[in-house]
């Protein structure tokens, strides 16, 4: 049964017999592995279960892509942009010297951020494909873009998906914004019913050119609740950052965003990093125009740019935020 919802997910956004899933992710509880490699067996297609996460590994995958030339990639968003950056430090191409026509992702809403996934398809010159759900609904991945990419697809039919108002918890109408809630339909050890998922998307039940009925995220997945920080009262989404930062041209992939507090003031610091390939010399502008970019959306933070390869880098998920805030006791207050 696993192996067949992810066969169906993975025909729908373009799998083939014919093709070669490189999965370039953990195999350790990170269900999405398993899931992409048992959907992959039951198509008939080639499974390369490469992994991730054992030092040297990147650099050995990559020399793999070079030589087998996979033709499907499956990890995480962040770390696709990670090999390409170290594929061009080895002299390698990603787009010239792959074979991607296709690139699934799940674990963290990258491929449903519009500037990212532009960049994810300009580096290897496939097409990215957005899916997941999360690791208590295992062993099921259900929902994923099909082919004509307007939104992930909640299949409904293995497990049952509904967005509710993060306040009243009342089931949201289509065409709002709520909060995943999701309940398995098919697993018959300790199945989850109504569980809070916590992601934020909207949703529509508006048809789909490919013609099926299950209602769509159309902005994917772009937001947690628990991910979601307030600075000086407006709501801020780190997917909403990396929008903008990855969609200006000479900043590089990665990015931070440090929340601190100075006196009774929150403040919000967004480092970046200049792309390789930029002049040094454009620094400034770098800077002027992310901040500029930021202001324009509502966005109130300081803009610190460093050079390429300052900030960690990630195999697995990234970690955006860092809260330094600290809640002072009421100094009026004796206990």
């Amino acid at each position: 049964r696993i192996a067949e919802a992810h066969a169906r997910i993975m025909w729908g956004f373009g799998v083939r017999p014919n093709d070669t899933v490189f999965i370039g992710s953990f195999f350790s509880l990170y269900w999405g592995s398993w899931g992409a490699l048992l959907g992959t067996e039951r198509l008939g297609a080639t499974a390369f279960p490469f992994g991730a996460g054992v030092p040297g590994q990147s650099e050995r995958g990559l020399e793999w892509m070079k030589e087998v030339r996979p033709t499907v990639f499956y990890g995480t968003p962040s770390y696709s942009l990670y090999l390409a950056e170290k594929a061009r430090a080895m002299g390698i191409d990603p787009k010239k010297d792959f074979n991607f026509r296709i690139l699934f992702f799940s674990g963290e809403p990258g491929a449903g951020v519009p500037s990212t996934r532009k960049r994810i398809e300009d580096t290897y010159g496939g097409i990215c494909i957005d899916s997941g759900s999360t690791a208590e609904m295992a062993p099921w991945m259900t929902d994923g873009e099909c082919a004509h990419r307007q939104g992930m697809h909640l299949w409904q039919d293995i497990v049952y998906a509904e967005l509710v108002d993060r306040e009243t918890h009342r089931k949201a109408p289509y065409g709002q914004e709520g909060v995943t809630v999701y309940t398995h339909l098919e697993r018959n050890s300790q199945p989850m019913i109504r569980f809070w998922a916590g992601d934020i998307a909207y949703w529509t039940d508006d048809p789909c050119p490919c013609g099926r009925t299950y209602p769509r995220l159309p902005k994917g997945i772009y937001g947690r609740a628990d991910d979601m920080f307030v600075i000086r009262g407006e709501n801020v989404y780190p997917s909403a950052i990396e929008n903008v930062i990855r969609g200006i041209e000479g900043l590089g992939d990665e990015f931070r965003i440090v929340i601190t507090r100075e006196k009774t003031m929150d403040e919000m610091i967004v480092q970046a990093e200049r792309s390789p390939q930029a002049d040094p010399e454009i620094l400034p502008e770098l800077k002027a125009r992310l901040a500029g970019e930021l202001k324009a959306r509502g966005l109130r933070a300081v803009v610190e740019l460093m050079e390429p390869g300052t900030l960690t880098r990630t195999e697995f998920k990234a970690r955006r935020v860092i809260d330094r805030r600290r809640i002072h006791d009421d100094p009026a207050d004796p206990n």
